[in-house]
């Protein structure tokens, strides 16, 4: 007969507890894992003693207790059957009775006090601890400290790009079992945000346009009380029924975002920044200098460094990159600071050097990676032209009177050529006076 410490230390089995735990926790349950397949099995087993049922009967339920939840690692709908399956073959590979195996998985599959069946002592003792939970002898509860800063030299500096509103505000984890002494206490279940960690620090969030209104409303609620109390964040969660003390989040905020996410932010929180803080618009191009131009080469060398498969640039390469910084800034004497776009040029042109099977990228590499590097709104541009261009009336050579050759723009780096006339149309002419006829003066008689 199998013993209970064998499976306890079953390799397969504590694997799929340890999965089952972790897939649980990412939907809100709280702890699924040894500690509370292990306090199952050994209540199971004092229940049974208790009845005075046989030292087998209290093995097979402590084998039950401690497998009872592996089901979990499938779905948490119906995990008590899948759990039951997957019992049955664990158990049937390792060569259990199969007396015991058809107790066991029973048991298992019938745990769930929402559709199982007391079909046998190891199945009601499961059943039993799980539906009216069985308090512990000791209810002192010790309070959870939220946010520990004991051991930092420095304020605490957060970066809550892209959190979620319980990361960032705070929840309460949620709790299938909502009553009886296994349940874990509410305080227990609570998890500070972001904004309580940044207390007395810095929290930075990037694309703030991008976050919800009621999330944006809560955070201005936090930065003007200076205190936020938590609560959960799901209303489908039982969290949503806990709402702790105000905790202290104290912050300094630091938010960015494109001018087109401005358009999504909340009117009272560019109050609020413009009331007691600063809007600050950052340049996107610096002037051209030796300096700075000494600066754009120590950032291709960067970014060099930093992909770790491309080649050094040659000194026509970073001349090719410098112009075409000078190009994108859109201003005279001057080189963009759009680096992110200018730093995609560089991995494409070292791309083209692998390709070809250079030890250094070139400017001919540069300039043959631009082709690459296009964007899509650039391509879509390049292509219209290209059509345009089958019906193009531009007259490269000779002269034609009004007529000139000028340059349509598309975009910021896309253009063509286009015919612009001249057309002189005629004024107005005024119609000649016309003359009133003259009276014949009277011709005198001529005397006889």
């Amino acid at each position: 007969m199998m013993t209970y410490e064998e499976v306890r230390g079953n390799k397969d089995i504590n694997t799929y507890i340890v999965k089952a735990d972790q897939y649980l926790k990412s939907l809100g349950f709280t702890e699924h894992s040894f500690s509370h397949v292990t306090r199952v099995a050994e209540t199971a087993d004092y229940i049974l003693r208790e009845l005075d049922y046989s030292p087998r009967e209290r093995e097979l339920a402590k084998i039950a207790g401690y497998m009872h939840d592996i089901g979990n690692i499938v779905n948490r709908v119906d995990h008590a059957q899948s759990g039951a399956v997957m019992s049955f073959r664990i158990l049937d590979r390792l060569g259990v009775d199969p007396e015991d195996i058809a107790d066991i998985i029973a048991a298992i599959g019938n745990h769930d006090e929402g559709t199982g069946a007391p079909v046998s002592a190891i199945a009601a003792a499961l059943i039993l601890l799980i539906s009216i939970q069985i308090k512990p002898k000791n209810n002192n509860m010790s309070p959870k400290l939220l946010v520990n800063n004991e051991d930092k030299r420095f304020a605490p500096f957060m970066d809550a790009t892209g959190a979620h509103a319980g990361a960032l505000l705070g929840d309460v984890r949620h709790d299938p079992y909502q009553s009886g002494g296994l349940g874990t206490p509410a305080h227990e279940r609570v998890e500070s945000g972001m904004i309580h960690k940044a207390n007395k620090g810095v929290l930075y969030i990037d694309e703030i346009g991008t976050m919800t209104m009621k999330t944006q409303q809560e955070l201005l609620s936090a930065m003007q009380e200076k205190k936020y109390a938590i609560t959960g964040q799901s209303e489908n969660s039982s969290g949503a029924m806990v709402r702790s003390q105000a905790v202290p989040c104290d912050f300094v905020l630091v938010a960015s975002g494109n001018l087109q996410v401005l358009e999504g932010m909340h009117i009272a929180m560019r109050s609020r920044i413009r009331g007691y803080g600063y809007e600050v618009f950052m340049k996107d191009s610096m002037e051209d200098t030796q300096e700075n131009r000494k600066k754009l080469v120590r950032f291709v060398a960067q970014e060099v460094k930093n992909d770790g498969r491309i080649p050094h640039f040659a000194p026509d390469a970073l001349d090719e990159i410098i112009l075409e910084a000078k190009r994108r800034s859109g201003k005279q004497d001057a080189l963009t600071l759009k680096l992110r776009d200018l730093g995609g040029l560089v991995r494409s042109s070292g791309d083209v050097a692998i390709e070809k099977g250079a030890d250094l990228v070139t400017a001919e590499h540069v300039i043959e990676a631009k082709k690459f590097s296009r964007t899509l709104e650039q391509q879509i541009a390049d292509r219209s032209i290209k059509q345009r261009k089958e019906y193009s009336m531009v007259h490269p050579e000779g002269g034609r009177v009004g007529l000139v050759n000028g340059l349509a723009v598309i975009g910021d780096r896309s253009g063509i050529v286009s015919p612009i006339a001249a057309e002189a149309a005629p004024a107005a002419v005024e119609a000649p006076a016309t003359e009133a006829p003259k009276a014949e003066e009277p011709k005198a008689e001529s005397a006889e």
